[in-house]
């Protein structure tokens, strides 16, 4: 838990210190090139296809090897190692026919070599421990993501739940 904090405050502190030491937002925005954003992006579509092939090894090596990842419920791992060992126990479990997809909103590179990714993400077909299927959870995956000998690799994963949609509105009169 104190290493998830650590992470988030790292982030924190990179937003608020960059524009202090001389990178402006306009150059943070752009110091990417479009082949760095494919590379990104296709660096989430194998994570989802991946993800859908219940492969824990190749999700695995789309991660850094000192990568921290939180997920839905809170749980933290940290190491390429780790997190492979904890897709392999979820694909064994809850999330043994469970599919993930979804989109990428926006990349903003910070530097050539580090940018902050937001994907949209649903997964569906996720159990119940009564064996039940669940309903699709859409939310949000945040990813700081490094270049690492050429290639962009994810190096922290949080992923949040969007909140259910509210039900009806009532009114505060009755009858009407």
């Amino acid at each position: 838990m104190i290493r998830a904090r650590t992470t988030v405050l790292i982030g924190i502190a990179m937003t608020l210190l960059l524009p202090a030491l001389g990178v402006s937002r306009a150059h943070a925005q752009t110091s990417g090139t479009a082949a760095d954003s494919a590379e990104i992006k296709q660096v989430i579509k194998s994570y989802y296809e991946n993800f859908g092939r219940h492969d824990p090894h190749a999700i695995s090596m789309l991660f850094s090897e000192d990568a921290d990842a939180i997920n839905l419920l809170g749980a933290y791992t940290h190491g390429r190692s780790k997190i492979q060992g904890r897709m392999e126990s979820l694909f064994a479990g809850n999330l043994k026919s469970a599919q993930r997809t979804g989109l990428v909103k926006r990349i903003r590179f910070f530097s050539p070599t580090l940018a902050v990714v937001d994907a949209d993400s649903t997964i569906s077909g996720a159990l119940a421990t009564d064996g039940s299927v669940l309903p699709s959870r859409k939310g949000l995956i945040t990813l700081v993501m490094t270049k690492q000998n050429g290639h962009w690799l994810i190096s922290v994963f949080h992923e949040m739940e969007y909140p259910a949609a509210p039900g009806p509105r009532r009114s505060g009169r009755a009858g009407k």
